[in-house]
């Protein structure tokens, strides 16, 4: 298993990743590039995805199914 900081680390390229894309953008121009607001989404996913709460479901899953 990684240790978690490398887990903080992605965590960290994510939202650097939504500030490069979203900066200076007002939220008008935001929400007409479909291009930037699945590029935030993406990172939005991968932050969660790496968030202590679903790292301990997906081990308590995989200790419960046996996998």
């Amino acid at each position: 298993m990684r240790g978690y900081k490398l887990y903080i680390d992605d965590m960290q390229k994510a939202v650097r990743k939504i500030e490069k894309y979203t900066k200076g953008l007002t939220f008008d121009k935001l929400k007409e590039n479909d291009l930037i607001i699945d590029g935030v989404a993406r990172n939005l996913e991968i932050i969660n995805s790496l968030s202590p709460w679903q790292i301990m479901y997906t081990l308590i899953h995989r200790q419960t199914n046996n996998q």
